[in-house]
């Protein structure tokens, strides 16, 4: 069978993938170094490597040169690239045959610092995924309530859910397109560790070759919220306001009432990322009181243009129809609703939009609470219809 290989997990990025992991169709991998170039190509020299060997790669437990050499497989192949998107079929070269500057030198380690949990190292080079572990801090209590547990969880979901949301909101339309998807951002639980309280999740998000898995623009953020000194921290809070904060509170409040400190640790294994945060209580504690001394950081508020369907100024109900069609009912303050008219006038509604999550199914319920109303601007008005 001629086998054809592609970069699976990049170990070593420098403008280019110079150490990957490939893997065949068939699943098999190979241990791949850029060595030379070739009429502009890139040169890669490969052979097979067992899962046990990329772990103790990753992990510094041996050199580079040794996870070469140190293997019962003799097959030995050089890959050329083709073009950017993919290499020619691998081409069988004899050990004999390969010149000593092509194998690495003795002592090089690669210089990934994974001071986290030993099974989320192992299991995120076996798996090739992003994997997370929510643990809980041995030592504070010895057990955790069933529903603070998980409170825990499915907060710490919301977060990165809208953490991910607040991230697209800063790329290209092309790129929002393409990887704004639940999978990028949700986690599914693979196994739990007897008397340590530790949850492992893994990310079936889709991966750039070289920035590393989607899943890293939520991450990425809670990494920096969960910072240290008042003025990071409302940095970041800030940046992130909206839904993201308003779970990431309920996050902290559940670590409050729970008294039991939590800690997020996570791999992307391209390039070897880990990253470890913890969350006590009594750090909880002070980043709410700088979110509820701040009520802008967990508002998110909305304009809606259109005419109104039902107004009620006993209730404070209302449903518009904006200019596209789409229906949106809400409540707020009857007083704010009187002297409206339905059906004839347009108006844009000032709202905040609060989201309520469903624990089972995860969907979203967004409800709008009326902040203010008046008559829509002409202006946009004609910028809406083309006029």
């Amino acid at each position: 069978m001629n086998i054809s290989i592609k970069p699976d997990i990049v170990l070593i990025f420098y403008d280019m993938p110079i150490l990957f992991i490939g893997i065949d169709q068939v699943g098999t991998k190979y241990l791949t170094l850029h060595i030379d170039s070739i009429d502009g190509k890139a040169r890669y020299i490969c052979r097979p490597v067992a899962p046990d060997t990329i772990i103790k790669l990753v992990k510094c437990v041996i050199d580079l040169r040794t996870a070469y050499l140190d293997n019962n497989i003799d097959c030995w192949y050089l890959l050329d690239t083709q073009d950017d998107t993919g290499f020619y079929p691998p081409q069988s070269i004899a050990f004999s045959d390969i010149p000593t500057n092509y194998l690495p030198n003795a002592g090089f380690f690669l210089d990934f610092d994974l001071e986290v949990d030993e099974k989320l190292v192992e299991d995120a080079y076996t798996k090739n995924k992003a994997v997370v572990c929510i643990s809980f801090a041995e030592g504070v209590r010895q057990s955790i309530n069933a529903f603070s547990l998980a409170e825990v969880v499915q907060h710490f979901q919301s977060v990165l859910k809208y953490a991910y949301k607040k991230a697209m909101t800063e790329v290209t339309r092309s790129v929002r397109d393409l990887i704004d998807t639940p999978n990028s951002y949700m986690l599914n639980a693979y196994a739990s560790r007897a008397g340590s309280f530790k949850l492992y999740f893994e990310s079936d998000s889709a991966r750039d070759m070289f920035d590393g898995f989607d899943i890293r623009y939520a991450l990425d953020r809670v990494e920096l919220i969960v910072a240290e000194g008042d003025e990071e921290i409302i940095a970041n809070l800030r940046r992130n306001s909206g839904h993201a904060i308003s779970n990431y509170s309920k996050l902290l409040e559940t670590v409050v009432k729970s008294g039991v400190s939590v800690t997020f640790d996570w791999i992307d294994p391209n390039g070897g990322k880990s990253v470890s945060k913890s969350i006590v209580p009594t750090y909880a504690s002070h980043v709410l009181d700088i979110i509820k001394a701040r009520t802008d950081l967990e508002t998110v508020i909305v304009y809606l243009t259109g005419r109104l369907e039902l107004e009620d100024t006993r209730t404070g109900s209302w449903r518009l129809v904006d200019l596209s069609g789409k229906t949106y009912n809400g409540t707020g303050d009857g007083d704010l609703l009187k002297g409206k008219t339905t059906n004839t006038v347009i108006y844009t509604l000032t709202c905040e939009e609060v989201i309520e999550e469903e624990s089972v199914s995860g969907r979203e319920k967004k409800k709008y609470v009326l902040k203010d109303i008046h008559n829509a601007d002409p202006l946009l008005l004609s910028s809406s219809t083309g006029q």
